[in-house]
Order: C-alpha cells, then sequence, then structure tokens
C-alpha cells in the first residue's frame, strides 16, 4: 500500500500486519485494536530522499535554498 493511513485501517480491520512508527499507533495499541508483531525485527534506518526538478525550467532561489536546507537538515537526523 502507498498509504499509511491505509495500511493502518488494514491493520485495524484485520486484514494485515503493517509497518508503523510506533509513536504514530501508540492509541490504537494502548487500546488493545493493534499488537505488536515482529518486535525483533529492525527497520533499515538507511533511506535515500531526492529533489527532482523538471528539465529546462526555471528553479527559484526559493525552491533551491529549501531543497539545501532540508538537505542538511536530513543529513544529520538520527533515525
Amino acid at each position: 500500500m502507498n498509504s499509511v493511513e491505509m495500511a493502518t485501517q488494514a491493520a485495524l480491520d484485520g486484514l494485515g500486519i503493517a509497518l508503523r512508527s510506533l509513536w504514530d499507533i501508540t492509541d490504537y495499541l494502548k487500546a488493545g485494536r493493534l499488537v505488536h508483531v515482529l518486535p525483533d525485527y529492525e527497520v533499515p534506518t538507511e533511506i535515500s530522499i531526492y529533489a527532482i526538478y523538471p528539465p529546462g525550467h526555471f528553479i527559484s532561489p526559493t525552491a533551491k535554498a529549501f531543497v539545501k536546507l532540508v538537505g542538511r537538515n536530513l543529513s544529520t537526523l538520527e533515525l
């Protein structure tokens, strides 16, 4: 599934399991609507994020600054 909300709803409906952040489903866990399975499974922390620019189009200085800022902040983020 491509939507975290849909994945959560499917798990709530008993249709399977979903890989979600614990902080995002804490209320469901506390209420007993979801259970934590595969507690020893570790999610890979190396991810890639790309900024995609349309070819041949002007990219504003604001957009360039935003991409640079996000890149700089994400590169120092501890996962």
